[in-house]
């Protein structure tokens, strides 16, 4: 009997690199924009962070629908279109990404 070896799996990215460079700052910025208008929330609120807000806001239809409106402002249909046709589980990982996105660019606070 051989004892296990550590396996580390390479983290892979569900937003492809071709992807990843057409999601700038300002795409994020916008982005931000349309979740705070899609979900009605007041973004002079400074008090607002991912773990206390936008974390209850991924995976869900207001989600996807800020997600269709930025990519339709910078025609980024090819996104969109990947994005739609991503199953459950890695649309879900997707939107962790982007939340990761926001909070690394600063547009939004971790806590």
């Amino acid at each position: 009997m051989h004892p296990t070896k550590d396996v580390k799996k390479k983290s892979k990215n569900v937003i492809l690199k071709k992807y990843q460079k057409q999601i700038t700052v300002d795409f994020l910025k916008d982005f931000k924009k349309n979740l705070d208008t899609t979900f009605k929330i007041n973004n002079n609120d400074s008090l607002l962070t991912y773990e206390n807000t936008y974390i209850h806001l991924e995976c869900t239809i207001g989600w996807w629908e800020a997600v269709k409106t930025t990519c339709e402002k910078y025609e980024l249909h090819d996104l969109l279109s990947y994005y739609n046709n991503l199953n459950w589980m890695k649309s879900d990982a997707f939107d962790l990404e982007l939340s990761h996105l926001l909070i690394t660019n600063a547009i939004i606070k971790q806590k």
